[in-house]
């Protein structure tokens, strides 16, 4: 069974746009008109949902209930500050002397003449196929997540003895990069020396750099998901775990200049109208299962069937860019897991802001213009969609590289400059003796 309620609330900042004069030459008493009446400032909700029957009996019952699919949307607006300025003729308009004819504009002035009725607000959009792609490709990694633990001791174990020289090659690996320097010293001079120096320092930096971002800093991580693992109290009783996933697109945002005239086109006004679009998707999945220590590290099973593409030369590079990994997971079966559901909520949320430039006086030889136009107004649309979730998953292109963080544009050129043969992981040449000296790298 499904419900509709609404909600609606008061308006904020002034709702009209005035003008005031005086009635005429020989009536100084001034007049005000509203000329413009904003009706659709304030805020307003409305919502849609599935509705379950006896809900808070069975919570106080501790039933483990599923989310319910829902639609809702809110629509808020406000105007902020409000114009005055005042049009003033040069030229006596009435009999007697210094007696002026003028008008004064107040209110939401601006608001009044770009957006009188609301429905002239055009929200920008993104494109659909963006918005299904990450929709997909958060879903699939919720999947692989589920029954997921703290580690992943599986890959960790089957990697030992690379975790045992990522611990001690950084000592070999610092002693060979001083040594390249004292040889580069007594062998090359000017340009050559520092182009040489440069090129070892390249290869020493993005090598250590690559082994504690994936072989020292993952160690650490399983040091302390084990301490996690051993604190934590376990039993033979099922529990309801849940697997998480998030993401955001880029916002989508555009800036319009215009302008319109008013007075019979002795004056212009200037405004920005500025759009943002943004769209947030997050996916969970409930399960019931018994959790082991085990399973808490990441010996189980589903982490064993996942070894094969962990231990895949550059599989994290692939990942990257394509969810090959989170594929795989997904579709590894889960023993001992009793679904409970989940949701899939999708978040819409569209912003336009009126914003004023500045007042030309385009008749300065005939009137005077004091004052400016202060009003503004932003719209906020927002429409969240709760749906349940398929448990079907979807290689995709992931949307986002996310190049532009500094780590992991630090992981792409190492690796590029690995690929390249400018850096290796080689172990160093053992030292050759010659007659009393010392050792040296031949």
């Amino acid at each position: 069974m499904s419900r509709y309620r609404h909600r609606s609330s008061p308006k904020y900042g002034p709702d009209s746009a005035t003008r005031r004069f005086p009635v005429s030459c020989a009536n100084r008493t001034e007049s005000l008109t509203s000329f413009a009446g904003i009706k659709w400032v304030g805020t307003s909700e409305s919502i849609t949902d599935e509705v379950t029957a006896h809900y808070f009996k069975l919570r106080k019952q501790g039933k483990s209930l599923p989310f319910n699919a829902l639609v809702s949307t809110k629509w808020e607006s406000q105007i902020r500050g409000s114009t005055n300025f005042r049009v003033t003729t040069v030229a006596d308009a009435c009999s007697g002397p210094g007696i002026k004819s003028w008008y004064q504009n107040e209110g939401a002035f601006l608001v009044g003449n770009v957006w009188p009725t609301g429905n002239e607000i055009v929200f920008a959009q993104f494109d659909s196929t963006d918005t299904t792609r990450l929709t997909d490709e958060i879903t699939t990694r919720a999947l692989g997540d589920r029954q997921n633990g703290l580690a992943n001791y599986s890959e960790s174990l089957a990697e030992i003895d690379k975790a045992f020289e990522d611990l001690a090659h950084p000592l070999a690996s610092t002693r060979k990069f001083i040594l390249d320097f004292r040889r580069n010293a007594k062998r090359l001079k000017g340009y050559r020396k520092v182009a040489a120096n440069s090129l070892a320092s390249i290869r020493f930096l993005s090598s250590e750099w690559l082994r504690f971002r994936y072989g020292i800093s993952p160690l650490i991580s399983d040091v302390r998901a084990a301490m996690k693992a051993l604190e934590k109290g376990y039993t033979h009783e099922p529990k309801i775990y849940t697997a998480r996933a998030r993401g955001i697109l880029a916002p989508v945002v555009s800036f319009t200049l215009s302008s319109f005239l008013g007075g019979g086109s002795t004056y212009r006004c200037r405004y920005q109208v500025t759009k943002a679009a943004n769209f947030d998707v997050r996916v969970t999945y409930r399960d019931e299962y018994v959790q082991s220590p085990w399973n808490a590290v990441g010996l189980s099973y589903h982490n064993i069937l996942g070894l094969g593409w962990e231990l895949t030369h550059y599989s994290f590079v692939v990942d990257w860019f394509v969810n090959v990994g989170d594929v795989i997971y997904a579709n590894i079966p889960r023993v001992g897991l009793v679904p409970k559901g989940g949701a899939r909520t999708l978040k819409f949320v569209n912003t336009a802001v009126l914003s004023p430039l500045g007042l030309d006086n385009l008749a300065s030889s005939t009137q005077v213009v004091t004052g400016s136009v202060s009003d503004s107004c932003t719209v906020t649309f927002t429409e969240l969609r709760r749906e349940l979730p398929g448990y079907d998953s979807t290689l995709v292109i992931r949307r986002d590289f996310r190049l532009d963080h500094w780590i992991r544009a630090a992981d792409a050129i190492a690796v590029l400059l690995q690929q390249l043969g400018s850096i290796s992981f080689d172990t160093p040449r053992k030292p050759r003796f010659i007659g009393g000296g010392g050792p040296w790298l031949g």
